[in-house]
């Protein structure tokens, strides 16, 4: 494995969701990568393997993370996918709801 692809700085948003927990989980469990950072505002403010619950996207900036995985809503990720590519952060959208419109506006 080469050094850019180990230690991977990894956020998840909607992490206190059924498919959000799934990532934080996969995350932790790989070994090249590094949980940084956890977003979901159903849970902001709680703790989470020791990371404080972040209310949105601006909260995981703030940790620096290379890529983040998104399992919010439509409308968040309409929202969190500009912010993320202006701040030059990779993202992985498990999001559903998204259409091709959407997908040319980025």
């Amino acid at each position: 494995m080469s050094r850019e692809t180990q230690n991977r700085r990894i956020a998840v948003l909607g992490a206190a969701g059924r498919m959000g927990a799934t990532a934080v989980e996969a995350v932790r469990a790989a070994e090249s990568l590094k949980l940084v950072a956890v977003a979901d505002p159903q849970a902001a403010g709680q703790s989470l393997h020791g990371l404080a619950m972040g209310s949105g996207v601006e909260d995981l900036l703030a940790a620096s993370p290379q890529v983040v995985i998104d399992f919010t809503v439509a409308e968040a990720a309409r929202n969190n996918l500009p912010v993320l590519a202006n701040a030059g952060v990779h993202a992985v959208v498990g999001t559903s709801g998204l259409g091709d419109e959407d997908f040319v506006s980025l």
